[in-house]
């Protein structure tokens, strides 16, 4: 069975740098790039701050948004004042979006926390809804000491809609805070399309689309040339569950 979305890295926000705990904007910015672009860019949480010219403090969500920008992906910004709701929010994620959210941190149980002492703002990369709730991607959870959970965690619906929603109450305006990413695909230009493992003719074809698939696309990288052509789509591949590769010349973004 094929897995439906590539997840990005685990990326910790305590990484040794002076700004390292109150980066968790960054390193949630920065496992949405690695999303967005499949890798092709894959920014550290440090180098993603840099890129924010940023040095003071935490990061607003809205420069999360110019941040990934910066990087080539493209994404909507809620900020407080557009109406946007957890409801929303969840719809999106169950269309296969992804993003980085803010809320209150005191909201999340004492089990899923990266910092059982903190119940500050924080802003975490959300990846997508399961049966039991939001796989989750907080930067606190490194693993650093028995008790913290290493990695991504599952938020239960009522935790991650308690999360957002109370910092929507404690900030003037009528909108949680989230950076809601685009999604690119690419199909098939008419019959079948080689998906392979690499971006040159010779390496294996890891599967094949006809018109009617669509994969998710993290942007062009230059390969093989074939006919004078050297961009290939980088994508993912949900039946092999692997990252891989189409000239071209054989589909077409939609």
């Amino acid at each position: 069975m094929g897995t439906a979305f590539y997840r990005a890295t685990f990326e910790k926000q305590g990484t040794g740098s002076a700004l390292g705990w109150k980066n968790c904007a960054a390193a949630s910015g920065a496992m949405a790039t690695d999303q967005g672009k499949l890798r092709i860019k894959d920014p550290s949480p440090d180098t993603f701050r840099a890129a924010t010219g940023d040095f003071s403090g935490g990061l607003a969500i809205r420069q999360v948004g110019s941040t990934l920008e910066h990087y080539g992906v493209t994404n909507t910004v809620y900020d407080g004042t557009d109406g946007y709701t957890f409801d929303k929010l969840l719809a999106a994620l169950k269309r296969g979006q992804f993003a980085c959210v803010a809320g209150d941190y005191d909201q999340v149980p004492y089990s899923l926390r990266g910092d059982k002492g903190f119940d500050g703002l924080h802003t975490e990369y959300w990846h997508r809804v399961t049966s039991t709730g939001i796989t989750v991607g907080d930067p606190l959870n490194d693993g650093r000491r028995a008790g913290i959970p290493n990695g991504y965690v599952t938020y239960p619906f009522s935790v991650a809609r308690n999360y957002v929603e109370k910092l929507d109450r404690q900030i003037p305006g009528n909108s949680i805070h989230a950076c809601v990413l685009d999604v690119h695909k690419i199909k098939s230009r008419g019959g079948n399309a080689n998906v392979r493992a690499d971006h040159t003719r010779a390496s294996i074809v890891i599967g094949t689309i006809n018109g009617t698939t669509r994969l998710v696309t993290g942007g062009t990288v230059t390969g093989q040339s074939i006919n004078g052509n050297s961009t290939w789509f980088k994508v993912w591949f949900p039946a092999a569950s692997k990252l891989g590769y189409c000239h071209s010349s054989v589909v077409v973004r939609v």
